[in-house]
């Protein structure tokens, strides 16, 4: 039935609701009729763009929001939206500039604007600023007039098949198991932080900008956190005795239904076994744990928030100085990889989680299998680092450089751009040569690497021969030659000490050298493997200057434990000199004693680790060959030299002896620096006996 308008002529008209179907429902302002339902229609919405498959550009119709409409053959339309009268006025009524209280605020000329209700996010192109979304506050600005794109959001989160990334106020989930109500992802929902408590210099008070009714200032706690996977997230990755399961035809994965701290962006310092698809874990800020506690060096919660905190306290300037002391303490940075070891593997190479037992058996062997990788930086600057070994299986680091197969079909000029994208033959990309000592003219030489089927170290590119373990400078298979049994069988005489055939010394050379010092082949695979117990290589191609502090209580600088022996070579400089010391204080050496103990490695159960006497053997080469030999033994103090012995004293020189004082030579002299002296002969003495 007509309203007596006339087809296609705009009308004037409020929308009453959104039906739900398309359309809605339009009161015409101008009705004749006195029949509501001859005032009200059923109008399509203005849509700018669809699809038959939902593809769509409108908006949600707004009750009470005028539009014009036309009436077509059978069917009403929204032909245009009205200006209502409460939006382009400005409501700035101090008269301040600015466009806070203005809800149009944001359509300047050349602009385009589009906004939600009372201007909370608006979206706008601008000829001079580029695209800005947000609001004035928070928004995203990508301007190409200046290469820039930037955003002043106070948090920001990012949240990939690679990693998660975290960077804004902290906020922790401190909610009891029964209590925790989760609304979507507890790992990317933004609906998550409305659970979350926020976490500041006093973990236990509200967050407050301001010191106001009954609230203390409590400024929020901020963090820079990321968690890099090893598989793409989202696959349910686990343990491997776990995961092998998977691995049946018929698997099909299924999701979790429990709440899992790995999978809360709140969850801190959580790298474990148990979820080994965390694999690197990295903190900048101030180190909060899952449950909102700071956390000292050694992991361990500070006061804060407990016996420091501003709840209860009469005196909330003394609060500040104790929270912002205890602060100092906190971790401000934080890097952890999540390390897995092989010496725990099951006859199928599977890796099993060691336990943490709360007893002696959990710290068995320095508790090794369950060392990671970390980092951790106190806000005083303190730092605290932890290398764990390798397995018997692990890598074995080499003293080797790189070149890609890039340079080096360009250097052999096989391609004319060093840059150039190629595919090398057999798909080798990284080429490695050894250097120095490890790589000499006439091939590598070192530790040799072997395997079940030989040797297995990597092939140098140039001479095609397996690169060997040793340092960059000197042989370390010759370190302390003068001490293995290799020496005596290379010594023609046989002798030690070659000008004193009876010594004592050269009685005893089968039982003071060792075989070697250092091992010359190491198995990396197999039910014998010894490859392990390595932390890392380092090497430096120039100089190094170290100095070291003291600490307060004993005025100490370095405390060095080493859990085995110390081999090394050490070159000279320009003055012959390898080693030179100036020690303000005494020198105080203690040589022999105690071993470790079998108990605390299993690895070295069988050696005897008991008390040992000591030897001090110091061995002094000439270039000929022969030795000063100074020797400090179970049996006593040899000395051997092929030049002079000489001892002088500005005061009274005593030789004493429970037993005998005996002097062997040819001729013994007194007084003989006075040219003329008193000499005892060997035929005298033997007469006088």
């Amino acid at each position: 039935m007509s309203t007596g308008g006339v087809v296609g002529l705009r009308r004037r008209g409020t929308i009453l609701k959104y039906l739900g179907n398309g359309k809605v429902l339009v009161k015409l302002d101008d009705a004749t009729s006195a029949s509501p339902d001859e005032n009200t229609h059923e109008v399509s919405l203005p849509i700018a763009f669809t699809t038959r498959s939902g593809g769509f550009i409108g908006g949600y119709p707004e009750p009470d929001t005028p539009v014009t409409v036309e009436q077509g053959q059978g069917e009403w339309f929204i032909s245009g939206f009205e200006k209502p009268d409460n939006v382009f006025p400005s409501k700035n009524v101090t008269g301040i500039g600015g466009i806070a209280s203005n809800l149009m605020g944001d359509l300047l000329p050349g602009r385009l604007l589009l906004q939600t209700n009372n201007a909370e996010n608006r979206l706008f192109l601008d000829a001079n600023e580029g695209i800005v979304a947000g609001t004035a506050a928070s928004s995203q600005h990508i301007d190409p007039k200046r290469d820039i794109i930037s955003h002043n959001f106070g948090n920001e989160m990012s949240f990939t098949f690679a990693h998660r990334s975290i960077h804004g106020i902290i906020e922790r989930d401190i909610n009891f198991n029964s209590f925790r109500n989760i609304d979507g992802s507890i790992l990317y929902s933004h609906n998550y932080s409305d659970s979350l408590w926020t976490v500041g210099m006093d973990p236990a008070s509200v967050v407050s900008e301001s010191t106001l009714s009954g609230i203390t200032r409590n400024l929020p706690l901020v963090e820079n956190r990321e968690v890099t996977y090893e598989f793409a997230t989202g696959l349910n990755f686990e343990e491997d005795e776990k995961e092998i399961d998977k691995y049946d035809q018929n698997f099909l994965p299924t999701q979790n239904p429990n709440v899992l701290r790995p999978e809360s962006r709140a969850n801190t310092f959580g790298l474990n076994l148990h979820w080994p698809n965390h694999l690197i874990e990295t903190i900048r800020g101030t180190g909060v744990d899952t449950f909102g506690n700071v956390i000292d060096l050694n992991r361990t919660i500070l006061p804060l928030g407990r016996e420091i905190t501003f709840i209860n306290n009469d005196n909330q300037s003394d609060a500040f100085k104790k929270i912002r002391a205890a602060h100092r303490r906190s971790l401000v940075y934080h890097f952890e990889i999540n390390a897995r070891k092989a010496d725990l593997a099951d006859e199928d190479g599977l890796f099993s989680v060691p336990p943490a037992d709360a007893g002696m058996e959990g710290r068995k062997n320095y508790a090794r299998p369950r060392s990671t990788f970390f980092i951790d930086i106190d806000k005083e600057g303190q730092f605290k680092i932890n290398v764990p070994s390798s397995s018997e299986i692990g890598n074995v680091p080499l003293p080797t450089r790189y070149i890609l197969s890039s340079t080096l079909a360009y250097e052999n000029n096989d391609i004319d751009d060093p840059n150039a994208f190629i595919l090398e033959d057999d798909g080798i990309d990284i080429f490695t040569e050894a250097y120095g000592y490890a790589g000499t003219s006439s091939g590598p030489t070192g530790i040799t690497l072997t395997g079940e089927s030989g040797e297995v170290a990597p092939i140098e590119w140039f001479l095609e021969k397996a690169i060997k373990l040793n340092t960059s400078f000197h042989n370390i298979l010759e370190a302390g030659f003068q001490f293995t049994k290799k020496r005596i069988e290379e010594d023609q005489g046989g002798l030690l000490v070659r000008y004193a055939p009876t010594s004592r010394l050269n009685e005893e050379q089968d039982t003071i050298q060792v075989d070697d010092l250092v091992t010359d082949e190491i198995l990396v695979s197999g039910p014998n493997a010894n490859a392990g117990g390595r932390s890392g290589s380092i090497n430096m191609d120039g100089f190094l200057s170290m100095n070291i502090g003291a600490n307060t209580v004993d005025r100490q600088s370095l405390w060095l434990d080493t859990a085995g022996g110390i081999v090394s070579t050490i070159g000279r400089d320009k003055r012959g000199i390898s080693y030179c010391a100036s020690l303000d204080g005494d020198m105080m050496v203690q040589i022999g004693g105690n071993g470790l103990g079998g108990g605390f490695d299993d690895r070295f159960a069988a050696d005897n680790d008991g008390a040992r006497s000591g030897a001090l053997d110091i061995r002094v080469i000439k270039s000929d060959g022969q030795l000063t030999v100074v020797r400090i033994d179970q049996k006593g103090v040899a000395v051997a030299t092929y030049g002079r012995v000489e001892f002088m004293s500005q005061q009274d020189m005593v030789f004493r002896s429970n037993t005998n004082i005996m002097f062997e030579a040819p001729n013994i002299g007194f007084y003989y620096d006075t040219g003329e002296g008193r000499w005892i002969k060997r035929s005298f003495a033997k007469e006088a006996c």
